[in-house]
């Protein structure tokens, strides 16, 4: 019997606002707040004295006030303040006449923050004290990741009222912690021991994600053999004569890839095949091609992507090569109007259309399929891990084909998708041209806009593409607000958009529909463009503060141009001060050398060591909530020797550890 975790909705100060807004952090239950871990801690143990802080770094320090500067020109309060050692200054840009009356000359000023030029603490966490404070109460203080309205502190008092929760949670132990213990050290450090031992936790933590992981892949895959399935006619006149109008000719690679689905199809088993092929190598013929096998054996398809950009480019690309042969494609996401949801709902139950095309919604309760006989993932890493195995349950054991633009390193996909078999495009369309990458420093910014200005009176598109969306003092990522009036203003005559993941489904189907029609030639963008955006005439890019992102997300983005009949160029631009570092400066250049997406994926497993391979995701989904692709094969040995002893000998236990890590989304069926 599962565990039921309470909703946060039952925890003090947090009502239905609130629990919105950390539903875009995936937190629905007290658990679900345990396992969102500190990004960081501050270290609060011990005063640094004054004369020993350097600039750009964290300090905890305290000392007596000896000035106090009110300049209502700036509108700004700085409070000077002394150890004996060094001065310092505390720097306030908004305060009130409460501010004023508060600091005085003789009283002690606690603080902690970053330290700025000018020995200034530009408003960091502060307190003031009427006489000595002495030493503090050691602690290390977590800081949490947040989402818009909610603090990290306050994240954090919710998540200490969450934590008598755990002792509901499986007392599995390893290295020495069960999961209660490991989560409790994360959250509450011992300030008497070193910060070491939350990795140690943090360690104990992921094994047991990777440890769900492999238990629910050995679940899956042991039902699915025991399980029949229907088998898919590979004869029939439709494929024939979609081939026939198909505007260009498959690949050896596509055709080789098509034959290992087709062969999958024709068996009563269900088949779990991971296609995986560089950007721009044609997935998506192969993924209509396997529908085309459902519909023809009279069997619905779904076909899940990530993003709402992505999903609306699949429905139109399945709807104008599919709908002239008589097959109706069903579009259902989450910010659809009511009416056409339910439309589209109405469809997919009747069987009037075969193929339904959409975001996670396809998997909700009150989405029913008459006859589901194929599901097709695309971007499997951007579901979270359990959720995207969750729409088997819409059908009798459909078959699943999952794709990815993602190349995965050779011994990442041997041991995490061990248990699916792997098809690989290895070569892209015919006629590609090539793509020439440079990089450039911010301070030749005015000739990489003369270049694009160049491009631009040539017809082509270009694409923009920054990091965040607003400007912001504290950093020195280049924002698309600010870059949209430089352009403005630099190329006055050029049509312009701007598109964001925060903006309204409406907004962004409208920018992206006047883009691919041309109306729009430049469109700055952020990140939301990584993947599924196919528009032949766009053969520039700039991407902003490039040696922020991972290689295999540069490639990513990069895969957006080339896609026509003409050279593309991509800028990559980096700010010099403070410059590049060792490891900035080889993955620029790896991108620059190099196209093949398989080379540079493990290029990046080996540069980044622990991180994510993946890279970083505006969504804020990942793989795991807590591991990442290393700990796959550090833990791969002890992983697979639990999970067979838990398989033989305790499936309850196993079971609980899988209901632990499963989306608590009220939205998701049960896997």
């Amino acid at each position: 019997m599962a565990v039921k975790f309470a909703s946060v909705t039952t925890l003090r100060g947090l009502g239905d606002s609130f629990a919105t807004k950390l539903e875009k952090l995936g937190i629905y239950t007290k658990l679900d707040l345990a396992l969102h871990l500190p990004s960081r801690y501050q270290d609060r143990t011990t005063f640094t004295p004054l004369e020993k802080i350097v600039v750009g770094e964290e300090y905890f320090t305290q000392g007596i006030i000896t000035n106090v500067r009110n300049s209502t020109t700036n509108n700004e309060l700085l409070v000077e303040f002394n150890d004996d050692s060094a001065d310092a200054i505390m720097r306030l840009i908004h305060f009130s006449p409460y501010n004023v009356q508060q600091f005085q000359i003789g009283k002690w000023l606690r603080v902690y923050g970053q330290l700025r030029r000018g020995r200034q603490f530009i408003h960091p966490e502060y307190r003031v004290f009427s006489q000595d404070p002495g030493a503090p109460d050691p602690y290390y203080h977590p800081i949490y990741p947040t989402t818009s309205g909610i603090s990290s502190n306050r994240l954090r008092n919710w998540i200490l009222q969450s934590l008598p929760e755990l002792s509901l949670l499986p007392r599995y132990t390893y290295a020495g912690l069960t999961l209660q213990e490991a989560l409790a050290t994360v959250h509450e450090p011992d300030p008497k021991r070193e910060l070491q031992d939350t990795e140690i936790a943090r360690k104990r933590i992921a094994f047991d994600e990777i440890l769900a992981f492999f238990l629910l892949q050995r679940k899956l895959n042991l039902e699915s053999r025991r399980g029949k399935t229907f088998s898919f006619s590979t004869e029939n006149n439709i494929t024939d004569l979609f081939l026939k109008n198909l505007p260009f000719e498959l690949t050896d690679s596509q055709r080789n890839v098509l034959n290992e689905v087709e062969e999958d199809l024709r068996k009563p088993v269900a088949m779990r095949r991971l296609l995986q092929g560089d950007v721009g190598s044609g997935k998506t013929v192969v993924a209509v091609l396997a529908s085309l096998r459902a519909a023809g054996s009279g069997f619905q398809t779904a076909v899940m992507a990530p993003t709402e950009i992505l999903v609306e480019q699949h429905f139109e690309t399945f709807s104008e090569w599919l709908e002239p042969l008589g097959i109706n494609i069903s579009l259902l996401t989450s910010r659809m109007p009511a009416k056409s949801r339910r439309r589209s709902e109405e469809a997919i139950l009747s069987g009037d259309n075969l193929i339904a095309v959409g975001t996670h919604s396809l998997f909700q309760r009150n989405v029913q399929f008459k006859n589901l006989g194929l599901a097709i993932i695309d971007e499997q890493h951007r579901f979270g891990v359990h959720q995207r195995m969750q729409l088997r349950g819409k059908g009798n054991n459909p078959h699943q084909l999952i794709m990815t633009a993602t190349p995965i390193p050779r011994t990442l996909a041997l041991t995490f998708y061990k248990n699916l078999d792997v098809s690989t495009i290895k070569e892209l369309p015919k006629g590609r041209p090539p793509i020439h990458t440079s990089i450039h420093s911010t301070n030749q910014r005015q000739q990489v806009i003369d270049a694009i200005g160049r491009q631009l009176l040539k017809d082509r598109q270009v694409y923009w593409v920054c990091q965040s969306i607003e400007d912001n003092p504290e950093s020195k990522l280049e924002a698309t607000e600010s870059v949209v009036r430089e352009l403005t203003h630099k190329l006055p005559d050029v049509e312009i958009g701007h598109i964001h993941g925060r903006m309204k489904t409406s907004q962004k189907s409208s920018i992206m529909h006047k883009f691919r029609s041309g109306k729009i030639r430049l469109l700055i963008a952020t990140t939301v463009i990584e993947v599924g955006i196919d528009v032949p005439n766009a053969s520039i890019m700039v991407i902003e503060n490039a040696d922020h992102l991972g290689l295999a997300q540069l490639h990513q983005l990069r895969g957006r141009i080339g896609r026509g009949s003409i050279e593309s160029y991509c800028m990559l631009l980096y700010d010099p001060d403070p410059g590049l570092s060792d490891v900035a400066r080889e993955r620029l250049r790896a991108v620059q050398q190099h196209r093949d997406g398989f080379k540079l994926a493990e290029l990046d497993f080996q540069l980044r060591g622990q991180g994510m391979i993946f890279g970083v995701r505006q969504s804020g989904t990942e793989h795991f909530r807590t591991a990442d692709s290393s700990q796959i094969i550090e833990f791969h040995a002890d992983v697979e020797r639990v999970v067979e002893e838990l398989t033989q000998s305790d499936t309850e236990l196993g079971q609980r550890i899988i209901d632990t890590w499963t989306s608590s989304d009220p939205g998701y069926v049960a896997v």
